[in-house]
């Protein structure tokens, strides 16, 4: 039962928190929600495939996990396939959940399905670390795992827009290559951390550090998706709702900054304009 209430109240939290960065044309309650349960399941799945391969290659891999087990480098090296593993996963799971979804229809939207994806994969990995382990363990994942998953959805999320709208005429998942791959190395440097904190006391530090520079980063660029948000009017300002002038690259109300969003939309506008 405890297990149970700690696994809802957890990913309750971060659902409502990722759905509330969306600011603009929201994503419908229900469909977020199959996203983040279809997406925590299909990426657990694939990910478990390929540990079960790849235990059955290298005997002991996983004991690296284990303190006194390994060298630096292999620990970092495991700590890095980790991540890349679970990044992969999940992006495959987003992307093909995605392909022909009617409501990714702003740029924010590869961040906010990127993110629920993410958390559902974390959320069936607090059940996982739960029941080998106490209820308890929810303190410290709830605060440190599940943004660090979050986070890392952000960041290939982030390309899944790039790709979407930006690279429209030539989108193509291989294009979200080096976001994967930056949310693998995070992912990994994390978990790398948690591999060698018999040895290195203080790891803790490092890894709350970790995590809230990285979930500010992902903040940072959703508020720069938003802004661009085609379903805002021209001059009108992501913050504040007040309408300026077409033109204008400052609210009048708040002083926020309005940005160009040609820069963003850029390069499909211009392959139009040479036709």
């Amino acid at each position: 039962m405890e297990i149970l209430l700690a696994f809802v109240i957890s990913t309750g939290i971060w659902f409502i928190t990722i759905r509330e960065k969306d600011k603009i044309e929201k994503e419908p309650v229900w469909v977020l929600i199959k996203t983040m349960v279809k997406g925590g399941i299909i990426s657990i799945i694939l990910t478990s495939v390929i540990y079960l391969v790849a235990a059955f290659l290298i005997p002991n891999l996983f004991s690296l996990m284990k303190p006194g087990y390994g060298n630096i480098f292999s620990k970092f090296s495991f700590a890095m396939f980790v991540g890349f593993v679970e990044e992969i996963g999940k992006a495959f799971a987003a992307i093909w959940l995605l392909r022909k979804l009617k409501d990714f229809d702003e740029p924010v939207d590869g961040m906010i399905y990127g993110m629920a994806v993410a958390l559902g994969f974390a959320g069936i990995e607090n059940i996982q670390y739960m029941m080998n382990y106490t209820y308890k363990v929810i303190y410290v994942r709830h605060f440190l795992s599940v943004p660090l998953h979050i986070t890392c959805g952000a960041i290939w999320g982030y390309g899944l827009a790039v790709n979407k709208f930006k690279h429209k005429r030539s989108s193509n998942p291989i294009n979200l290559f080096p976001y994967i791959a930056a949310a693998a190395f995070l992912h990994g440097i994390y978990d790398f951390l948690c591999f060698i904190k018999a040895s290195f006391p203080y790891y803790m530090i490092f890894l709350v550090v970790l995590t809230i520079v990285a979930y500010r980063w992902g903040i940072l660029k959703i508020r720069k998706l938003v802004a661009i948000s085609p379903f805002l009017k021209p001059g009108e300002c992501s913050k504040c709702r007040t309408i300026n002038e077409p033109d204008a690259t400052v609210c009048t109300k708040c002083q926020k900054e309005l940005p160009d969003k040609k820069k963003f939309y850029s390069k499909d506008e211009e392959k139009e304009g040479e036709q």
